[in-house]
């Protein structure tokens, strides 16, 4: 199968031009293997962070299958969230785990891209190891969820500092062409 793309004149594969006249384009039918091939398309890509995400995002699909299992053993049919102690604590494990997910990935993509990938990745799979504590703790006890819950809160404000290190960094370097580190 061949895939339309527009070839720069460095080589990098590029959004079609508004106009030809302006920018020295030209259209060039490529391969998929040469359409990911490309040599300079992989080295300023966030890896890390992607797979981090990737990972985190198994992660919740798994909780919400736990979830699922313990409707079935329970028999509770969706829409009712309410039954035995177990399964509302398996409940409310994933509904928190869904509502601190966003967060989290806005702060490990600002972090990781404005001040260091590496650490926001680690910073990131501490997250994951966090709310699996803080997961299988609030399932079996609620007051046993507090380890990975503190985890998990001290990993959101190391990236989120992060992030605004590398943000405040960012814009003086910008903007005032100020470089402090």
């Amino acid at each position: 199968m061949q895939w339309q793309a527009y070839i720069s004149v460095t080589g990098r594969v590029a959004a079609p031009p508004a106009t030809q006249r302006f920018y020295p384009y030209r259209r060039k039918t490529l391969s998929i293997k040469e359409l990911f091939r490309t040599k300079n398309m992989t080295s300023d890509m966030p890896v890390l962070l992607a797979a981090v995400s990737i990972l985190s995002a198994l992660h919740m699909a798994f909780q919400a299958r736990r979830v699922g299992w313990s409707r079935m053993k329970y028999k509770i049919m969706p829409p009712t969230v309410t039954g035995p102690p177990e399964f509302e604590r398996t409940f409310r494990a994933h509904q928190n785990s869904v509502e601190f997910y966003s967060i989290f990935l806005v702060v490990l993509w600002i972090s990781g891209i404005f001040c260091n990938e590496v650490l926001a990745a680690l910073g990131g799979i501490m997250y994951i190891v966090g709310r699996e504590m803080y997961f299988t703790g609030y399932i079996s006890e609620s007051k046993k969820r507090l380890p990975g819950f503190y985890m998990v809160l001290c990993v959101q404000l190391f990236l989120t500092v992060m992030a605004t290190i590398g943000i405040i960094q960012s814009f003086l370097d910008k903007y005032l062409n100020i470089r402090l580190l």
